[in-house]
């Protein structure tokens, strides 16, 4: 392909040409790249003065439909930054009689990973997204596990502290990543190497939080007691009722299995004694992951299923003082044995693909993202 041809193939499948930041990005691509003997980079010379001109469609389309139109033949949907913009823009749609499409779009839809796109390419025959809403929430359904397909992953190598590891991320990328599960560590892995890198997980002072394993959100809890110090997990009793245990305690526990296609699941009670942790990564091996509950209905499905463990079985429930920098709700916790380290040891690094607290003024690259639109 030609750079340019190779910059649009890149845009389609993923974000963009790959910018080099560091050494190890330049290893990186050269494991890569083994059987080719050039590549393209995403390294060009400045030939433009980056103007940019606005083109008026007298076409009448729906919003996306002249934001699908404006991307395959110029660029995007115009956007307006201040007035002197604005009265441009205004100009140059003179000559039509209505008033016409411009970028801006105003829903109540959002990307999970924080992502700006604007693009949709939703196809709902019903009244209005309530209606939709209403309709997902009849039969609850499980989110998905792995949630780190809308994003890539960067190495910034030289060293710093956890805030000016952050920083460097906000300011080039993202933030610094949030690891969901295994098929992210092996790809940070590859990154890094065999060495150590800010991650950004970080020990919440105030609180703690309660997260699923699965990352959906806490509706519903049937939780009591107190595990002491250090990460819960809970379990659920006999009756239906959760105990908090310390997630290192060994138990047999529930995974559950969710069918791609029509969104159905199957409970999935193993009888073995694992960590809470070690529990967690069977499940997601297996199955999907260790089991969520959103209603008093399924609690009580759970736990007919788990009739058969002669003791508390492990559920999805993770309660810790843990947070990740960009406000992703994993609840993947890959410690090294001893792990978390307490005060101050506040911030984590991956260290030969294990989470280890150290503290926030120890220094080292950082392992940001960036959000594929």
């Amino acid at each position: 392909m030609t750079q340019t041809e190779a910059r649009a193939a890149c845009r389609a499948n993923y974000t963009d040409l790959v910018t080099v930041c560091s050494e190890e990005d330049n290893t990186a691509l050269i494991n890569l790249t083994k059987t080719y003997s050039k590549v393209w980079i995403g390294l060009q010379r400045d030939e433009t003065d980056l103007t940019f001109s606005s083109h008026l469609i007298t076409q009448s389309l729906t919003w996306y439909e002249a934001q699908t139109y404006c991307r395959k033949n110029y660029t995007d949907l115009v956007s307006i930054r201040d007035q002197d913009q604005n009265e441009a823009v205004k100009i140059k749609g003179g000559n039509i009689s209505m008033s016409f499409w411009i970028g801006l779009l105003r829903d109540d839809w959002e990307w999970t990973d924080g992502g700006h796109s604007a693009y949709m390419s939703v196809n709902v025959s019903l009244e209005s997204p309530l209606d939709y809403c209403k309709k997902e929430n009849i039969s609850p359904v499980f989110s998905p596990a792995q949630q780190g397909c809308l994003r890539t992953f960067h190495l910034i190598g030289m060293n710093m502290t956890q805030t000016e590891a952050r920083a460097a991320c906000r300011a080039n990328y993202t933030d610094l990543v949030t690891v969901y599960d295994v098929e992210d560590i092996t790809a940070l892995i590859n990154l890094t190497g065999i060495g150590s890198a800010w991650t950004g997980l970080y020990r919440n002072p105030v609180q703690s939080s309660t997260k699923w394993s699965n990352g959906d959100e806490v509706t519903f809890s049937a939780l009591s007691g107190d595990c002491g110090s250090g990460p819960c997990c809970a379990a659920m009793k006999a009756d239906g009722s959760w105990e908090s245990l310390l997630c290192s305690v060994k138990r047999n526990f529930m995974c559950y299995k969710q069918d791609e296609t029509d969104l159905t699941f199957s409970y999935h009670l193993i009888l073995q004694s694992l960590t809470w942790y070690e529990a967690q990564t069977y499940c997601r091996r297996n199955y999907t992951d260790l089991v969520s509950i959103r209603d008093q209905d399924q609690n009580e499905a759970v736990k007919i299923k788990g009739m058969n463990s002669t003791t508390p079985f492990w559920i999805g429930l993770l309660r810790d003082d843990w947070e990740w920098a960009a406000g992703g709700r994993s609840a993947y916790r890959n410690w090294w044995d001893g792990q978390p380290g307490p005060f101050p040891s506040n911030c984590v690094k991956l260290v030969s693909g294990k989470l280890y607290s150290v503290p926030c003024s120890n220094t080292g690259p950082a392992l940001c993202y960036s959000s594929k639109s």
